[in-house]
């Protein structure tokens, strides 16, 4: 065989999907090696990989894209979100959500310019009847936030988790 550049189209490489699985696969190795004894692992099932106990469960979604930014506005960010809440209403446990990425985090400017900081960065440092509790639950109980989200199923899920959030 000889040792020469092959031309092609690249839209048909899978190289970003490999390294995205690769990546997932490692971070689903830490958790293994980090696991308790009373911990199950279910990967692939609902979200990436999912830690699973007696009385809590610890969705994980795995994002490789260092080319790219992530807000609160991004698709994967809002799927995300849907899906703990789907599985937090139908689970008689405690649900936790981690979404681990290569991502930078981006201001908010097509949902709330005004925000203090990036909407994820305000997320993650969010405590219980913080300041910006208002502000996250205001954005997600919108009417404009899940429009991009329009199967049936999750359809469902968005007015139920708007529900919940106006009257919280």
């Amino acid at each position: 065989m000889s040792n020469h550049d092959i031309i092609g189209d690249p839209k048909r490489s899978a190289t970003d999907t490999i390294r995205g699985l690769e990546y997932q696969f490692s971070q689903v190795i830490l958790q293994c090696l980090d696991s308790q004894k009373d911990e199950q692992i279910y990967v692939e099932y609902a979200e990436d990989f999912i830690i699973a106990n007696d009385t809590s469960i610890q969705l994980t979604q795995v994002k490789d894209t260092p080319s790219t930014t992530v807000s609160l506005n991004s698709d994967p960010i809002k799927k995300a979100i849907l899906s703990f809440w789907d599985i937090s209403m139908k689970n008689q446990c405690s649900v936790s959500f981690k979404f681990i990425t290569t991502s930078k985090p981006a201001k908010e400017y097509k949902l709330d310019a005004s925000l203090p900081m990036e909407g994820l960065i305000l997320w993650n440092n969010l405590r219980p009847n913080s300041e910006g509790t208002d502000i996250i639950r205001n954005i997600l109980s919108s009417d404009k936030y899940f429009e991009t989200c329009s199967n049936e199923y999750l359809k469902a899920v968005i007015e139920d988790l708007k529900s919940f959030l106006k009257n919280a």
